[in-house]
């Protein structure tokens, strides 16, 4: 709970560890004694480029004593669009509360990171869920229905060209 690894998944057994985690999830974790996701993507520290982190807390006697950290690599995500098999022209995207884009079916290399489209951010955020039309990174029009999760903020969105849709 004061930062300190213990041990390493990635490192020998019995390595001697030195490093501190400095995160606003641990410090989360261990107040509210809950499992934290995020709170963003991560790019310094422990934790590798394009990843979040996940904090869940374990208790000993009913008290917060430990911490387990791990990283939740964002291509993971955009995998699992990519085995739906969607059509070629239908975009999936995830997008974490502060409507950055998690996960894409399409270019993830590329768009994971970046800020989502204002048109489908305004709709995200008046809606738990719905239907929304905006255009596309790439300036496709696109039809979307999206659902945001109450435990994480993060939202699903499916998008097929609005053509196809009409």
């Amino acid at each position: 709970t004061d930062g300190r690894v213990l041990f390493d998944t990635d490192a020998p057994f019995n390595a001697e560890t030195t490093v501190l985690v400095a995160a606003r999830g641990l410090e989360q974790a261990v107040a509210t004694g809950k499992p934290v996701i995020g709170p963003e993507i991560s790019d310094q520290g422990m934790f590798d480029a394009q990843t979040i982190p996940v904090f869940v807390p374990a208790r000993v006697g009913g008290e917060v004593k430990y911490v387990l950290i791990a990283s939740l690599r964002l291509f993971v995500i955009s995998a699992i669009f990519r085995d739906q098999k969607l059509p070629a022209d239908w975009t999936g995207v995830v997008l974490n509360d502060k409507a950055l884009i998690l996960a894409r079916s399409r270019s993830p290399e590329i768009y994971v990171g970046q800020p989502a489209p204002h048109t489908l951010t305004a709709a995200v955020a008046a809606h738990q869920e719905g239907i929304a039309r905006y255009d596309t990174q790439e300036g496709w029009p696109m039809l979307a229905a999206f659902v945001r999760s109450s435990l994480t903020d993060w939202t699903v969105v499916l998008g097929m060209p609005v053509a196809a849709a009409e």
